[in-house]
């Protein structure tokens, strides 16, 4: 397909709200140079586990492994699977609405200090598109932020407790409604 053919076949799928993206680690090197892509957030992996500081080697080591081997052998070496998972809550960043600001400002903290502003401008253009779906593996929070899912989230668990609130009432209005038919025809007492 050429490329004229494609950016029409895009602007299709566009316009009829049937095009997704996968978004891969690094997308949010856009926001702030200190989010990573799995080869950042590994190299200092590769030197603690194999004791290789050289670009280049940690570079070979990667693609003699790869990713996932990595972190396999990462946590192989530790004795238990959460570890990778610390070790990257750890080292990645997450960003945050700052407190107190008249226009929203983003700021990227990493183990709560503050690090930088972010430049959410491509995160914003991403959910413009209006697209169908978006996928991340990413364990950066921007697209959750940006996106405003913890919202949503937070909404949809509060429908779900009012459901069960409601639920709770009808079903002690019957009894109670019960109670009190019984209390009415019994004048006797």
């Amino acid at each position: 397909m050429q490329t004229e053919q494609q950016i029409i076949r895009i602007k299709h799928l566009l316009n009829n709200k049937s095009l997704s993206f996968i978004i891969g680690a690094g997308f949010s090197k856009n926001m702030s140079n200190k989010f990573f892509d799995w080869g950042d957030l590994l190299k200092p992996i590769i030197t603690e586990m194999y004791h290789i500081d050289d670009e280049k080697e940690i570079e070979h080591k990667i693609e003699e492994i790869g990713y996932l081997g990595i972190a396999q052998e990462y946590v192989r070496r530790k004795g238990f699977h959460e570890a990778i998972d610390v070790y990257i809550e750890q080292h990645t960043p997450t960003i945050s609405i700052k407190e107190n600001s008249d226009e929203p400002e983003y700021i990227v903290t990493l183990n709560n200090e503050f690090i930088e502003s972010a430049d959410v401008t491509c995160h914003r253009l991403l959910f413009n598109l209006d697209v169908k779906h978006i996928y991340t593996f990413n364990y950066d929070n921007c697209l959750d932020i940006i996106g405003n899912t913890g919202k949503a989230q937070k909404l949809l668990s509060e429908i779900r407790n009012l459901q069960n609130k409601l639920e709770f009432l009808e079903l002690n209005e019957e009894k109670l409604s019960g109670y009190l038919y019984t209390k009415v025809s019994h004048p006797n007492k």
